[in-house]
C-alpha cells in the first residue's frame, strides 16, 4: 500500500472528531447559559437579559468552525478515493454517499451537516431572541 494512503484516514477521523467537539461545546454553552440565567433570576434579575444575549454568537462561531471542517474532511475523502485501487474501497463509498449520491436526496436533507446547521445557528437565534425577551419582559 502507498504510504500516502495512511495520511487521509487519521486526518479524516481527526476532523470528524471536531464535529463531535463542536456539538458538545454548544451543549455545554447552552447548559452554562441556562444555569447562569437561573442564578441571575434569583440574584440579578434586571441584568439577566445580558447572559443569553452575549452567549448568542457562540453557536454561530462554532458553526463557522464546523463549516470549515466540512471542506477539509471532504477533501480527505477525495484524496483517499484517488489513492485507492481500481474498484474502490471505503473512501470511494464515502465519496459516493457524501458527494456524488444524486439518488439519495432524502439522505442529504437529513444529513449530519444539516442537523448541525439547525442546532448551531438555531441555538444562536434562540439565545438572541431569549435575551431580547428577557429585556422586554423582566424589570
Amino acid at each position: 500500500m502507498d504510504e500516502r494512503y495512511k495520511e487521509p484516514g487519521p486526518n479524516y477521523r481527526f476532523f470528524l472528531t471536531w464535529r463531535h467537539a463542536v456539538f458538545a461545546a454548544n451543549l455545554v454553552v447552552l447548559y452554562g447559559i441556562g444555569s447562569l440565567c437561573i442564578s441571575a433570576y434569583k440574584d440579578a434579575k434586571p441584568m439577566m437579559w445580558l447572559i443569553p444575549l452575549f452567549g448568542s454568537p457562540i453557536g454561530a462561531f462554532l458553526w463557522m468552525i464546523d463549516y470549515r471542517t466540512r471542506d477539509i474532511y471532504r477533501s480527505l475523502v477525495k484524496e483517499g478515493k484517488r489513492l485507492e485501487v481500481p474498484g474502490g474501497g471505503p473512501y470511494t463509498a464515502l465519496e459516493d454517499i457524501l458527494i456524488n449520491d444524486e439518488t439519495a436526496k432524502i439522505k442529504k436533507i437529513f444529513s449530519q451537516s444539516i442537523a448541525l446547521n439547525f442546532f448551531l445557528i438555531g441555538s444562536s437565534v434562540f439565545l438572541f431572541a431569549l435575551g431580547w425577551f428577557f429585556f422586554i419582559t423582566i424589570k
